[in-house]
């Protein structure tokens, strides 16, 4: 309402503006929300405009001359821009524009010829010879003052080819700030009326500027875009006609997006991690420069974003992390903050560069019933700048850099797509195959954009006006069974015209456009129906309890005074204090436990919620409140506590009828259908447990590598053997994956559909009682298993060489005629030894001793790693060493590849771990796993979708490099303790190593001699013998008797006698 007061008092009393003349103006470009046309050609380029900046007010004309050509528009333009509280303002006047002072002659207009100063109420100036005012220009309009501008700006361009005009031109540096843009684009000129309202055109849909120059800086050297991994991205929303898309996924998604606003520029990435990914690196460091401007100041990076720091420092620039400052050049940031909202939309608008970064599903999941475009924090600081964060989310990958030139010519932009289409609505003109492919995703952002509800905005207004239009012309098509939804065209002008609808502030002009044979009954306004109908598909269920639960959680949970009160309902049914537990949507197995938990609170919720139904309603559902109440046998007195809380509660809540509303809303399943519901949680509860039993296998603590293949089949064949009869599930794993899981004939009845082991008796009574939903339920399961047996077969490795063959590893299979072929697939990465590995299979299968262990090996009891290869590896040869060189080294790089919950679990980054009976970490692979998982955490991968690269590969050498110089100190420090006990030994006196053989050497001495005597006396009593040549003489004693101590062997055994 005040922009359009704003533009009565700028064109009262004008019918129509000769712009016949030698002037060729400039077309204008406008942005954010507060600039609007003063004056429209048929072709939709602006003119004439005006805006808001701060406290202040700008008029810009498209051409000088304009300045003197109607000065009866002057004349209103300076009233509007007079600020109210100087009316006696003085008007100051560029000194070259001495006509425009003499038409104000006539009027009580103090004026003044000059330079601009301060103490101005309002200044006129042409668009050239502001540049070195320029910043004192921006601050006079902020503070208040009036600012008229006039120019073209197509002839600098022509001078300047080299520059941005956007950025450049000396009229842009001042009026820009206020979203006014002069361009390089002629506009045409003619004898034109003024419209009664602000003037708008689907022709003036288009982008503002060629975007081709700046994504050829922000895409140099950049090929591709990696986004793997688990981090969840939302969609960009690119709607500014100076916004931009740079990164986009196959299906033309933006998860990456640019824009202008005022002198500054603004990089939006869709999840904060993207900010510090190593991956991204090149486009990160384009993009700070490209932001930066060769200014070369300061680049400031929120403190929480330290691994952002680390890449952005790779720029050379002066990065700090710090808080948002004026005197920064760029600032990063998250959006999942707007408390500098107003700052931060200032500091770009005059020139500074914004990084921003987040995604806004989390947002939009957890804030129910919220406008994430009007309500994100994020979206208040970037919708002005023509871009928006979306509740919807894209996964991961990677994404191909966009060509340039294509993207510029044939690229999916929000504006050129709704101007084509209207074009195709007004002209006739036909949509292109490429642009047919666009229409789905132009009726979602058409849905998005109406959404913001800027009512404030001439932009919204603008735009809202448009699609109005749009769907008068083109209408509504009237969908019944005898006239279906045909062509894409018809699924955009369903989704325009419900949205436009919405918003319109004139729905009723609107309503014989879209239901064309409307029946002539009376219309009523905010009346309460009540719609019954089955609604109910493939999948409708499972959605139901993960909405239920996300509701309850954050009703009840995140409320203390809610918390408090289902806490004592557990307290008085006698049961043990439990907590909901929020769903987390990218990991579905958990809905095992939240199952799990929901059917151990039902009762609880019951008489909980029981509050909420209306007081005419309460007799239809005492009958189950009364069952819960009597199962847990309460007291008159407990009993009479819970109907004192339920009546506290419903006092409370009765006082806002539209909370009373929305609880009803959803919790109303409880009461209404709460046997279908219960049987609904029960079946997850039996069926997910299939999922969970093979993830628990495959967590084991052993190696499971050579049983990967049998486990996958397994699981597939079970899970096929749920809904499928069981003659119809091949064996093979070849068979298998031809097998059609969507054939009728080869699928059980209901009757025999596997449901799980908790709902069978209670689905089986409602089956034979008719129940509605039973059939439902059951093709809902139904549907449920072919999804999920299609998507194992499409993404199981079952067919793969390399899986099947590793169960060559296990034991059992040591004299398997396969075993030879499947080591020699494992082993073609090593050409020059295959032969060899062919050799040592040979005796493999032959050793006698393996053999007789292998049939003696219990899988069940043993470790394949452990237990059995590494005996094998370690068998030595007589002659050559090792037994086995090269099949040892094989098998321990295939045994290397899976390494059981250890290596998940120390790859898990996210705190809510599934599994609570996951074993501990292996010490003796600490080191590398510490350093693969901090690889894995700055580069944002997960153990899945992580690649060995040059640098991991060097962590991991220098890691190997810092344990052998570890053990060789080791070592070293034991040699070095040996050598000091030896040096400590040889430190012993002579002396006293003499005296102690001399005194050994005389027991020795003596030992002989009587041993002689001995020998002689035996002799003489037996009779005469031969006597030895030693006998006639006295013996010599041995050197070490007399002379110095020796250390000789025969110093310490019994002397020779000598000859």
């Amino acid at each position: 309402m005040a922009r359009k007061q704003d533009y009565y008092t700028i064109m009262y009393g004008l019918e129509e503006l000769d712009l016949k003349m030698n002037a060729v103006p400039s077309d204008l470009v406008l942005i954010g929300e507060h600039a609007f046309p003063l004056l429209m050609n048929p072709r939709g380029q602006v003119l004439m405009a005006a805006s808001h900046y701060g406290r202040g007010r700008v008029v810009v004309l498209g051409h000088e001359q304009y300045l003197t050509s109607f000065p009866g528009l002057i004349k209103n333009a300076l009233k509007w821009l007079m600020p109210s509280t100087d009316d006696d303002g003085i008007v100051g006047i560029q000194k070259s524009l001495r006509s425009v002072a003499a038409n104000l002659n006539d009027c009580p207009i103090k004026t003044e010829l000059g330079d601009f100063r301060s103490g101005l109420a309002v200044y006129i100036t042409d668009a050239y010879s502001v540049e070195n005012c320029a910043k004192d220009l921006i601050a006079f309009i902020k503070a208040g003052g009036g600012l008229i501008m006039a120019g073209q700006a197509w002839h600098w361009a022509g001078t300047h080819p080299q520059e941005n005009t956007l950025k450049n031109f000396p009229g842009n540096k001042v009026c820009s700030v206020a979203g006014i843009y002069f361009s390089k684009r002629y506009g045409e000129v003619g004898i034109f009326p003024v419209p009664k309202q602000i003037p708008y055109s689907w022709l003036a849909l288009s982008i503002g500027k060629d975007f081709k120059d700046d994504l050829q800086i922000l895409l140099e050297g950049v090929s591709e875009f990696d986004v793997q991994g688990a981090s969840i991205a939302s969609e960009v929303m690119v709607h500014g006609p100076l916004a931009f898309p740079i990164a986009l996924t196959p299906a033309g998604k933006a998860f990456i997006a640019g824009a202008y606003y005022g002198q500054g520029r603004v990089i939006l990435l869709s999840h904060e991690c993207y900010v510090a990914r190593n991956s991204l690196s090149t486009f990160l460091i384009n993009a700070i420069k490209w932001l930066d401007e060769d200014r070369k100041g300061v680049i400031g990076i929120l403190p929480s974003l330290k691994a952002a720091h680390t890449v952005l420092s790779k720029s050379g620039l002066d990065c700090q992390l710090t808080g948002f400052r004026k005197d920064l050049s760029v600032y990063v940031c998250t959006s999942y903050s707007d408390a500098q909202c107003a700052e931060i939309q200032e500091f770009v608008a005059e020139g500074g560069g914004l990084m921003i970064g987040g995604h806004a599903w989390y947002y939009a999941q957890t804030h129910r019933g919220h406008n994430v475009m009007t309500d994100y924090p994020g979206n208040h600081i970037l919708n002005k700048m023509g871009l928006s964060l979306l509740g919807n989310t894209l996964t991961g990958g990677l994404y191909k850099a966009p060509e340039i030139e294509q993207n510029c010519k044939e690229g999916y932009h929000f504006c050129n797509m709704l101007h084509r289409f209207a074009e195709h609505v007004y002209l006739g003109k036909e949509l292109t195959n490429h642009e047919q492919s666009w229409l789905k995703q132009l009726g979602n952002d058409c849905a998005s954009y109406l959404q913001m509800r800027c009512h404030d905005s001439a932009a919204y207004i603008s735009m809202a006006a448009i699609l109005s239009d749009i769907v008068k012309k083109f209408g509504v098509p009237q969908v019944c069974s005898n006239c279906p939804v045909k062509s894409a065209k018809d699924r955009l002008m369903l989704h325009i015209g419900s949205e436009v609808y919405k918003v319109s502030h004139d729905p009723d002009a609107l309503l014989p456009y879209i239901i064309k044979d409307r029946p002539k009954f009376p219309t009523v306004s905010n009346a309460r129906v009540r719609i019954s109908a089955k609604t109910e598909g493939p999948h409708k269920s499972v959605q139901q309890v993960e909405n239920f639960c996300s509701d309850i959680y954050y009703d009840i949970e995140k409320s203390p005074k809610q918390k408090e009160i289902f806490s004592e309902f557990q307290s008085l049914l006698h049961l043990p204090s439990k907590s909901l537990i929020r769903p987390i949507s990218n990991r579905f197995l958990q809905m095992l436990e939240v199952c799990t938990r929901l059917n151990e609170l039902m009762d609880v919720l019951v008489v909980h919620y029981y509050y909420v139904l209306d007081p005419n309603e309460e007799h239809k559902y005492r009958r189950l409140l009364n069952e819960v109440l009597t199962r847990y046998a309460l007291t008159v007195e407990e009993k009479t506590r819970v109907e004192i809380l339920q009546q506290e509660q419903a006092t409370t809540s009765r006082m806002g009828t539209q909370a009373n509303l929305d609880r009803k809303a959803r919790i109303s399943v409880l009461f209404t259908e709460f046997d279908r519901f219960k049987v609904m949680v029960d079946m997850f509860r039996g069926v997910l447990s299939t999922f969970q039993g093979f993830l628990k296998k495959m967590q084991h603590e052993k190696t499971m590598a050579h049983l990967l293949h049998v486990e996958m089949v397994a699981l597939v064949r079970e899970l096929l053997s749920k809904f499928m009869k069981p003659e119809a599930i091949p064996l093979s794993a070849e068979d298998i994956i031809k097998v059609d899981v969507q054939s009728k004939d080869l699928q059980l009845s209901d009757k025999r559909l596997s449901v799980g082991r908790y709902c069978y008796s209670a689905l089986n009574k409602a089956r034979v009682e008719r129940k509605i939903w039973v059939r439902n339920i059951y093709n809902s399961l139904r549907e449920g298993y072919m999804k999920s047996s299609e998507f194992l077969l499409k993404n199981l490795p079952l067919d793969n060489k390399i899986i099947t063959s590793l169960s060559a590893l296990t034991p059992s299979l040591i004299q398997d005629d396969s075993i030879c072929g499947a080591f020699i697939t494992l082993g073609e990465a090593l050409p020059e030894e295959i032969g060899q590995l062919e050799e040592e299979i040979r005796v493999y299968q032959i050793e006698v001793d393996l053999v007789t262990c292998a049939q003696n090996y219990i899988e069940e009891e043993g470790r394949v790693d452990v237990d059995w290869w590494s005996r094998v590896v370690s068998m030595k040869n007589p002659e050559r060493g090792v037994r086995f060189p090269i099949l040892g080294q094989l098998v321990k790089v295939l045994l290397s590849i899976f390494t059981g919950p250890l290596v998940e679990g120390s790859f898990n980054l996210m705190d809510d771990i599934l599994e609570a009976d996951r074993c501990s970490m292996n010490v003796e692979t600490y080191e590398s796993l510490a350093i693969v998982k901090s690889t894995i955490k700055a580069r944002e991968w997960t153990a899945s979708t992580m690649t060995i690269d040059q640098p991991l590969r060097w962590s991991c050498l220098s890691s190997y490099q810092t344990y052998q110089k570890h053990l060789q100190k080791k070592k070293e420090a034991q040699q070095a303790q040996k050598k000091k006990r030896v040096s400590k030994a040889e430190r012993i006196r002579p002396s006293q190593m003499a005296n102690k053989l001399i005194r050994k050497a005389r027991n020795i001495a003596g030992s002989a001699k009587a041993s002689s005597r001995r020998d002689k006396h035996s002799s003489s009593s037996t009779g005469p013998s031969r006597p030895s040549s030693t006998s006639s003489g006295p013996s010599r004693p041995s050197p070490t008797s007399t002379g110095p101590a020796r250390p000789l062997a025969s110093s310490t055994g019994p002397s020779r006698p000598s000859t």
